[in-house]
């Protein structure tokens, strides 16, 4: 006697535990590789707005550089780097010297002496607020 076997539903393998534990298993692994790769792609998104970042800092500093480059090579920096470094002047004008206050000077006011008993004129009132030690 043949036992004749009953036809298996055809939606039974999805509902055994080995596919379940097998589904599951697929599922993290993806799961996981995903957030991998999505932590990945955070990762150099971070990095190329690093670089963007740095590359407009380097472009403002080299626009500065050209507008430097651009006003050292006028005529008014010209004249004033004459002037400064080199003594120029322009015609009609007139060069004036200021000589410093001998120490002395200053330690004579500051030291309170005076030949108006203690009075100070104004002018020696006004160096003592500026020299004064």
């Amino acid at each position: 006697m043949l036992l004749k076997r009953k036809p298996k539903n055809k939606f039974m393998l999805f509902t055994s535990g080995l596919f379940v534990v097998v589904g599951l298993v697929v599922i993290v692994f993806l799961g996981v590789a995903m957030g991998k790769e999505t932590y990945r792609k955070y990762q150099i998104q971070k990095e190329i707005d690093s670089l963007k970042q740095e590359a407009e800092e380097v472009e403002n500093k080299n626009q500065e550089l050209n507008q430097l480059i651009e006003y050292f090579q006028t005529d008014v920096y010209k004249k004033l780097a004459l002037r400064k470094k080199l003594g120029f002047q322009e015609e009609g004008e007139k060069v004036v010297i200021i000589k410093p206050f001998p120490e002395n000077y200053i330690n004579e006011i500051s030291n309170g002496e005076s030949g108006n008993n203690g009075e100070f004129s104004n002018i020696k009132k006004w160096l003592e607020y500026f020299f004064r030690k």
